[in-house]
């Protein structure tokens, strides 16, 4: 995630809509993505476990500004490893991300807005 969150989240969803299929340069609706809640944790036993809660807010609006829809996604991530491990990190936090995204983009009232996000 680095020193950057809002970045990290608008390079991890635009990443995730491209490779399903979803154009994100152009004219069209503009999705609107705030970080709501990032939750880190790790126990160290033996090794570590590390778990990651993202929530998102999003809202999709249409070319003109007027507002299409406004929902929310959650996802989790984990791992198991040594402790301290950057890349644990990072694989453990984009997986929490990824579903999170995944949640928001796949509801039926997502898709619905989508569609008539046209001016």
């Amino acid at each position: 995630m680095g020193n950057d969150p809002a970045s990290w989240v608008r390079e991890g969803v635009q990443g995730l809509l491209t490779q399903n299929g979803v154009s994100v340069q152009g004219p069209g609706p503009v999705l609107m993505v705030s970080l709501d809640v990032l939750r880190t944790t790790e126990s160290i036993w033996h090794r570590s476990s590390y778990e990651a809660h993202v929530a998102l807010i999003g809202e999709l609006m249409s070319p003109s500004g007027r507002p299409c829809w406004r929902g929310t996604g959650e996802g989790s991530g984990g791992d198991y490893g040594y402790s301290g491990r950057i890349p644990t990190y990072q694989d453990m936090l984009n997986a929490a991300l990824d579903a999170a995204t995944l949640q928001m983009t796949h509801t039926q009232a997502f898709k619905d807005g989508l569609c008539q996000c046209v001016d």
